[in-house]
């Protein structure tokens, strides 16, 4: 089987991608959290939005 060429930019993706798991496939699930939570307000500083936070969602709902 040969190998498929693939474009440089797309190699670069993989990478970068590769790169980040690995730093964060540890995290729990309250680092990711804060982790973006950070991310999210860094942009809506940079691009002047307004973040609309929620209280944790009800993920289930009883039937009946």
């Amino acid at each position: 089987m040969t190998k498929v060429s693939e474009p440089q930019a797309v190699r670069e993706v993989h990478e970068i991608r590769e790169r980040l798991h690995e730093q964060r496939k540890d995290w729990t699930a309250e680092q990711k959290r804060e982790h973006l939570d950070r991310v999210a307000e860094e942009y809506a500083q940079k691009y002047g939005l307004r973040r609309v936070r929620h209280d944790a969602p009800q993920r289930f709902r009883k039937h009946g």
